[in-house]
């Protein structure tokens, strides 16, 4: 804004004063929401100025490798995240807050947003609820602590209070290195489905023949439907099982094969969720035995975004293997003897001439060795030692009580 003095008569007129800048106070914004930050870090939301630094927009990856996302969420646009090299040190934190929301038109609101947490020191997010209106901090809706790899991760966050305006803090704390980049995207509130989608799927037990699958429900539902079958079939065409706990036990399955599975909460009076998946899982080769890629990193400071895929007969059984840092890391698998054990896949980080492996049989012994790009086929192995070496046949019946009689 600019001021002139009007004298009046022949006195005319005086220079302009200014400029003035102002800034209106944004309104609170309707229900429902959803900030994905790519037309960039909007006015109505905030930087905290009593914290030790900012929250910073951007696009692509990160700065940092082996931390942080590549990309936004859907892909191609902008999120929020916080730089954790120096000079940031452990225990810094950053602080925005979202824009003033009127949730006066929702019945049961809903926060939604997705995280990022990938890396070896990956410190803490929280999210906390605030009446608008009042100025009041109504509470911590969600927190975490850790890496959660290298993906995006969707929170849906019912939320019970009687304040019709509201806002959110979000709050990030540095971990203990710079490998501890974490982000946000896709932050809004609207109205929770009448049937919630069920969380935190986990396959666990997973044997040549069955898996074991849980999840969290998403409300009050007891009762699921689940879905599987091998990686990529049409929903409507695998195993459907109806359910009435949130466990149940995959059977029948064929070994070395990689399945999808789906969940689906059912709410009764035909109300059901979401499909929620795939979830995807491979079962271990029949007749195998431990098998371990030993990774090694020359200088220590993990493989720096470098990565490598294992497969056993062409089938992927170990994803993403990598050094998140220091100087030495293993990945475990199973191979039958005669199967081929292969790396692929290489993922190309900063300092390839770091990187360096080898692959151990279940004896211990080294069947393959090499460096970054390496693709080897070498035979799985899982006979025991030969008693042809009387240096190893001495020392193995040594080790069996009563074995000499």
């Amino acid at each position: 804004m600019y001021v002139q003095a009007d004298c009046g008569g022949s006195a005319g007129v005086s220079p302009w004063s200014g400029p003035i800048t102002v800034t209106t106070q944004c309104l609170a914004i309707t229900a429902p929401t959803n900030e994905t930050f790519d037309a960039g870090f909007s006015n109505c939301w905030t930087q905290e100025t009593n914290d030790d630094f900012d929250w910073t927009l951007d696009a692509g990856g990160t700065p940092s490798s082996g931390t942080g996302p590549s990309d936004d969420f859907t892909g191609g646009g902008n999120y929020m995240f916080i730089e954790a090299s120096s000079p940031r040190v452990a225990g810094d934190f950053a602080t925005m807050y979202s824009e003033k929301i009127d949730i006066s038109g929702l019945s049961t609101p809903q926060l939604r947003f997705l995280n990022h947490m990938y890396g070896a020191a990956t410190g803490t997010l929280s999210v906390d609820l605030w009446d608008a209106t009042t100025g009041t901090n109504l509470g911590t809706v969600f927190t975490h602590t850790g890496d959660r790899g290298n993906q995006w991760n969707e929170e849906l966050i019912t939320l019970s209070t009687t304040a019709t305006t509201i806002q959110f803090s979000i709050t990030a704390i540095r971990g203990s290195s710079w490998s501890s980049d974490i982000a946000i995207d896709e932050f809004g509130v609207s109205e929770a489905p009448a049937c919630p989608d069920p969380t935190a799927l986990a396959v666990s037990n997973i044997t040549t023949s069955s898996a074991d699958l849980s999840w969290t429900a998403g409300g009050t539902e007891t009762a699921w439907n689940v879905e599987y079958g091998t990686t990529g079939f049409t929903l409507g065409t695998g195993t459907l099982t109806p359910t009435t706990t949130t466990t149940i036990s995959m059977t029948s399955l064929t070994d070395l094969t990689s399945y999808d599975v789906y969940v689906q909460s059912d709410c009764g009076s035909g109300q059901t969720s979401s499909w929620v998946g795939p979830l995807t899982f491979t079962t271990p080769i029949a007749n195998g035995c431990n098998h371990t890629l030993n990774m090694f990193d020359s200088y220590g400071d993990g493989w720096n975004g470098s990565a490598v895929d294992v497969t056993v007969n062409g089938v992927t059984v170990v994803s993403g293997a990598t050094i998140p840092n220091g100087s030495t890391a293993i990945a475990s698998f199973s191979a039958s003897t005669g199967s081929t054990v292969a790396l692929a896949n290489w993922v190309t980080g900063s300092w390839t001439t770091e990187v360096s492996w080898n692959i151990t049989d279940v004896n211990g012994n080294v069947i393959a060795n090499g460096v970054f790009s390496d693709t080897p086929s070498v035979s799985g192995n899982c006979q025991p030692p030969s008693f042809n070496d009387p240096l190893i046949g001495t020392w193995k019946l040594a080790q069996i009580p009563g074995a000499m009689g």
